[in-house]
């Protein structure tokens, strides 16, 4: 990945044919599909109704499912763009709000909602980036943070290198190891309390639920 999503982003063009790029496949529905009942699996841990930020909400397609689940959602993204895309695929769903933010400088007071969730973000970021957000995303949430990143250990390495020889597409650019992992959960006074997996060994993303410490 060569491009900066603090910025790529905010282009209409670009936020409105984001999930048919991703997701019109039948690998790419497949992929949803697992990757939405391995979310409903942790928000679990969660009672109903609770208020829960989705930051980054891109084009609300997690917001989406989470406000049919019964929880009550507020989105934070960059980009008006996408912002735009995922006020309109809401609808009549409803959503708290819709704040343009930063993942690093959130405008909101400490302990706003129950939980943060933050999906298929954080591997844009290196772990010195990453220590940046977590203690963020801690100081809006009075008890949880549930977020996905790509997962690196022996498997994953090599199975990496050869996506790479084959010219697939490109692999995440900083996946996490499980020394990084627990480093930066220390950044936001976060503890691990559950790690639910997309695809075992097929795909690299991995779902970790928190609490503050």
């Amino acid at each position: 990945m060569s491009f900066n999503p603090q910025t790529h982003y905010q282009n209409d063009r670009i936020a409105t044919r984001y999930d048919a790029e991703r997701f019109s496949s039948l690998a790419g529905r497949v992929f949803q599909n697992v990757e939405l009942a391995t979310l409903k699996r942790a928000v679990g841990y969660m009672p109903a109704a609770s208020s829960l930020l989705d930051v980054p909400c891109g084009t609300g397609r997690i917001a989406v499912p989470l406000t049919e689940w019964g929880f009550s959602v507020s989105c934070a993204d960059i980009s008006l763009e996408m912002i735009q895309v995922a006020r309109d695929r809401l609808g009549l769903n409803g959503s708290g709000c819709f704040s343009r933010a930063s993942a690093n400088a959130l405008p909101f007071a400490d302990g706003s909602f129950d939980a943060v969730l933050s999906m298929r973000f954080l591997p844009h970021f290196s772990t010195e980036q990453r220590r940046e957000i977590f203690p963020e995303l801690a100081r809006v949430s009075r008890r949880w943070v549930l977020f996905s990143n790509s997962y690196s250990d022996g498997w994953y390495s090599a199975r990496r290198k050869v996506k790479k020889w084959l010219r697939h597409q490109a692999p995440t650019r900083f996946p996490v190891s499980e020394y990084e992992l627990k480093e930066e959960l220390k950044s936001g006074n976060l503890r691990e309390v559950a790690r639910f997996w997309t695809w075992r060994y097929v795909s690299e993303e991995v779902l970790v639920m928190c609490e503050k410490m």
